[in-house]
């Protein structure tokens, strides 16, 4: 996976959405939103992200979950440099997401 600033678009099956940044480099994973701010691992073809709310006046894309985390597969046929992410947030599979990682630019 390409080290690199993405963007992220999140689509869940709440029918909430949300935008956000995130740094992918030698596997590690970090970024945010306004709501929320996600940190991670790359292991292969998963991504396991921790997500925790900061922004206390705004709900995060399943509600009034505070800290959760999601496990995700990553779709690792690329397209250019973007990337697709689909998963559930751990030990609540009704709870699904996808997201849509856009390569931006080279981390400097």
């Amino acid at each position: 996976m390409k080290n690199g600033l993405y963007s992220a678009n999140f689509d869940s099956n709440t029918y909430d959405w949300g935008n956000g940044i995130i740094t992918i480099q030698e596997n590690k994973v970090n970024g945010g939103d306004f709501v929320c701010y996600y940190q991670g691992e790359i292991k292969g073809a998963k991504i396991i992200l921790h997500v925790t709310q900061y922004n206390t006046n705004e709900t995060s894309v399943f509600g009034s979950i505070k800290e959760f985390d999601l496990d995700l597969d990553l779709d690792i046929t690329e397209s250019g440099s973007d990337l697709i992410a689909t998963g559930h947030v751990v030990n609540q599979p009704q709870l699904m997401i996808k997201i849509k990682l856009k390569f931006l630019s080279d981390l400097i």
